[in-house]
């Protein structure tokens, strides 16, 4: 009689196995980052939607102004966004902070009165419009002319605000560099006054005359440089 034996793996084909399972997964961790990616940016761009539909909201409710920077005196952290929190125009706040970038989410809360206290570290506004779109410290929203090309809220970095490394800042300048961030695929979300979002490539913010900062930021302390 002729005796069966079950025959195991030699060293070689597990090795075989081992690095056809390598290569599977070199192929789709990129996949699956990317399409993380694309998710954490389209979380990003339904954000900026419901923060400029809120301003837009709050803007009809005050004359058509929307404030652009609090009375001297008030902390950096008063700003645009805690009007829009405080008045009750929105809901969650989660929606001030960008899914791929720090702080990610409001985690630092005040014991006085349970709000958070990073309101700096949000979306960005952009805070030099011209002149004539102007109204004291606020936007004359019903006065700009062109407001499928007005960048309103956007992808911020810190560069040269506030000292945080990494960490967006809650306005910006078109006239400055660095201060809108390409993070999502080397494009940068935004909110533009016609009501609506874009992921803005490079040539599109060129051509609003933004010099964005692509990659990382990595800005030093108090104006510090790459």
């Amino acid at each position: 009689m002729v005796r069966s034996r079950n025959r195991g793996f030699t060293l070689v084909e597990l090795l075989v196995v081992i690095a056809v399972i390598a290569i599977l997964a070199s192929l789709l961790l990129p996949a699956v980052s990317s399409a993380r990616g694309k998710a954490r940016q389209v979380q990003c761009l339904n954000n900026l939607r419901q923060l400029g539909v809120a301003s837009l909201m709050y803007s009809q409710d005050h004359a058509g102004l929307f404030p652009l920077l609090m009375p001297p005196g008030l902390e950096p952290a008063t700003n645009w966004a805690t009007v829009l929190r405080t008045n009750n125009y929105l809901p969650s706040l989660d929606v001030f902070v960008c899914p791929s970038y720090s702080p990610f989410r409001f985690t630092s809360l005040s014991s006085s009165t349970g709000m958070p206290t990073n309101w700096a570290r949000i979306y960005g506004v952009r805070q030099d419009p011209p002149d004539e779109y102007r109204q004291g410290r606020n936007l004359k929203i019903d006065a700009v002319r062109a407001p499928v090309d007005y960048l309103h809220f956007a992808d911020t970095t810190t560069w040269g605000r506030g000292g945080w490394i990494g960490q967006q800042y809650y306005f910006f300048n078109v006239a400055a560099a660095n201060q809108v961030h390409a993070r999502h695929a080397n494009k940068a979300d935004g909110f533009f006054l016609d009501g609506h979002v874009e992921s803005c490539k490079r040539t599109r913010l060129d051509a609003l005359g933004i010099s964005a900062l692509f990659g990382r930021d990595i800005v030093g302390y108090f104006g510090g440089t790459q």
